[in-house]
């Protein structure tokens, strides 16, 4: 281990690529390009990070938060290396299959990133990846996923609609009278008037 590596905790990626507003949050260094469909992101795992707040069994990371740094990892080199058009990405996870090798310990590690398949068009960009969490040369865990981007705009109108149909759907099983609205995240206020 080099002094380095202890320095290298500090860098995280921003959190317009990492969708974390917290920089504890965030896993993951900024991402870097090694050759063409292939990268390498930091692992920096903080220890207010909101997983690590009710699980410590042994010395070693525990799966979800290595499962959370392989989706921030591809979220952080699709919006640095593959933006959309669009201002603002919404990200849809289509399959993520992982597995586990070796025990990840808290120093210094990286994830492994390349894109196997991408196709883009101009309402929607689609990836399958495969990433492995690799620390002093050896694969701990590796995640093949497939996910779509789209632009923000022609998903979350289609998000709270789906949001409106399940709550009111759940709420009409309810047997008294229910008034409430819901706002969805950047959508318009959704009345919800149930009488049963």
């Amino acid at each position: 281990m080099e002094l380095s590596d202890l320095h290298r905790v500090k860098d995280r990626a921003d959190s317009v690529i990492s969708h974390k507003r917290f920089p504890y949050n965030t896993l993951i260094g900024s991402p870097q390009k090694i050759v063409e469909d292939e990268f390498l992101i930091p692992l920096n795992i903080d220890e207010r990070c909101e997983l690590m707040g009710d699980h410590q069994t042994g010395q070693h990371v525990q799966g979800m938060i290595v499962i959370e740094a392989f989706r921030q990892s591809f979220l952080a080199v699709t919006e640095a290396f593959f933006p959309l058009e669009s201002k603002s990405s919404y990200f849809v996870i289509n399959m993520m299959n992982v597995s586990f090798t070796s025990f990840l310990f808290p120093l210094p590690a990286h994830v492994s990133y390349r894109v196997l398949e991408a196709n883009r068009s101009r309402k929607r960009a689609r990836y399958k990846v495969i990433m492995s969490a690799v620390q002093n040369e050896v694969a701990c865990a590796t995640a093949e996923v497939s996910f779509t981007v789209y632009p923000a705009s022609s998903i979350a109108p289609k998000e709270a609609e789906l949001a409106y149909q399940v709550t009111e759907a759940l709420l009409g099983l309810m047997p008294h009278t229910v008034n409430r609205s819901i706002q969805p995240a950047g959508g318009k206020t959704l009345a919800l008037e149930i009488e049963r």
